[in-house]
């Protein structure tokens, strides 16, 4: 069956060299969610108890407050301009100023590949407690294999993130029933709720309430990464059938889902095992498991928690592959970067580009770092998103679309600035630095597009 896009035209009659529209609702659902329940939920709990202690599900609760401020711009968007490119095209279509978008764009990409290349060292790590191969052979392997998968096409690449979706999902369902069976019998305390035993109990009231309020930041910008992927339906908005509609969709059920899991996982965990436990475990979910009286065994969980993780690593590389096409489509980048299989309709050349990149990163970074890197570039990229729903308020499409309420990007824009600055100094300092990388490649782009059109 033929399925129209929003300008009438077919995927069949999608013109030569363009993306085909073969995406449905629930591929672009399972793309987000795949992104988003990950390394997040699997490996972000402990380090957040290590702030909070058992009251896990404020900062998350907090998290999800904040991310719907930016995801109703992104569904604005999104309907708005379907196109592949995401942010970047947004502060394009926006501020028409090529330097502004570039950095956007590359602060997109970078975010993208550094969580690539975490989630495949996180992954690595994964396995190694399985299998005697070095974590750093696995993740090499890992990104080779999910970059030659999204070069093969986009619908290949939809199905398999729909299977470790559905197995990251059942690892999730998996940890939700063996606290539920803990919790019948008996293990466990409502209490660890409200224990915030990392932030000091013994202080002052007023000292205690200033300690709490900061471990509240400090585990929210935790938080906050686990729900990162939400935006990338708008990044695959070109290759989706009826965007105006999916993508907003696709979007706040994404989120929504990811939030009911979190918070679900978040209590009983707590409830079960405790802060102070979870803070030292190196795979707090697995902790869980080994509190309840299900026959759980641990190299099952552990092979299904590597696989979650893996499926962030595809999601990742799609989409920053997608970033790249979409902005060399529009001329802020080499015309190279846009050339779209043949055969396969998929942006091939931004594909290997991005996959080689992500390999270079896992020998030059450190999980932890790279994470917290991600976080503060996709603040600023969200700060931008959200000031750009503003700014295109005055430009109208001959299409219908979604409408964000506009306090929303308002505070949205306030909340990602407001909680940059509450980051780390060594993560800000890296972040100046990969911007600086930026502005000196964006130096380059300018010269070769220059020497190029003068030999033409």
């Amino acid at each position: 069956m033929e399925h129209a896009d929003v300008t009438g035209a077919t995927v069949e009659e999608q013109p030569n060299g363009r993306l085909r529209r073969s995406l449905s609702q629930r591929q672009l659902v399972l793309i987000c969610l795949g992104n988003v329940v990950g390394a997040g939920i699997y490996g972000l709990v402990g380090q957040m108890s290590a702030h909070v202690g058992g009251a896990i599900w404020i900062p998350f609760l907090v998290a999800l407050a904040l991310a719907i401020l930016t995801v109703f711009s992104y569904a604005e968007l999104s309907s708005k301009y379907p196109r592949a490119g995401g942010a970047a095209t947004y502060v394009h279509q926006a501020f028409r100023a090529p330097f502004v978008t570039f950095m956007v764009m590359f602060a997109m990409v970078a975010s993208a590949v550094n969580s690539a290349s975490t989630l495949s060292l996180a992954a690595g790590g994964y396995i190694e407690e399985v299998l005697s191969v070095p974590t750093l052979v696995t993740a090499v392997f890992v990104i080779i294999v999910l970059g030659t998968i999204i070069v093969l096409g986009v619908s290949l690449s939809a199905r398999f993130n729909s299977v470790l979706t559905v197995i990251e999902l059942g690892g999730l369902a998996l940890v939700i029933l063996a606290a539920i069976a803990a919790i019948m019998v008996g293990t466990g305390a409502v209490g660890n709720l409200t224990d915030f035993a990392a932030t000091g109990g013994g202080a002052e009231a007023g000292a205690a309430d200033a300690s709490v309020i900061a471990a509240v930041v400090a585990a929210t910008s935790l938080a906050f990464f686990a729900f990162v992927g939400f935006e990338d339906a708008a990044n695959m908005a070109e290759e989706t059938r009826n965007p105006a509609r999916a993508c907003a969709r696709a979007l706040v059920i994404a989120l929504l889902t990811a939030a009911a899991l979190y918070l679900t996982i978040a209590v009983l965990a707590s409830v079960v095992v405790g802060g102070d436990q979870l803070a030292t475990s190196s795979a707090p979910l697995l902790e869980v498991l080994r509190q309840s009286p299900l026959a759980v065994p641990a190299a099952l969980f552990t092979v299904i928690a590597a696989l979650a993780v893996g499926n962030g690593v595809l999601i990742n590389l799609l989409s920053a592959s997608r970033m790249l096409y979409g902005m060399a489509d529009q001329k802020v980048l080499h015309g190279s970067l846009a050339t779209v299989h043949p055969t396969r309709h998929t942006p091939w050349i931004a594909a290997v580009a991005v996959t080689a990149v992500a390999m270079i990163f896992v020998f030059t970074g450190r999980l932890a770092v790279l994470a917290t890197t991600t976080v503060a570039l996709l603040l600023i990229v969200f700060a931008m998103v959200n000031v750009s729903v503003l700014v295109l308020r005055r430009e109208q499409v001959d299409h219908k679309h979604f409408r964000a309420p506009t306090a929303l990007p308002v505070l949205g824009a306030v909340v990602c600035v407001a909680l940059l600055t509450q980051q780390e100094a060594e993560v800000l300092l890296r972040v100046v630095v990969v911007l600086l990388v930026g502005v000196a490649l964006w130096a380059v782009n300018r010269v070769a597009i220059r020497r190029t059109a003068a030999l033409r």
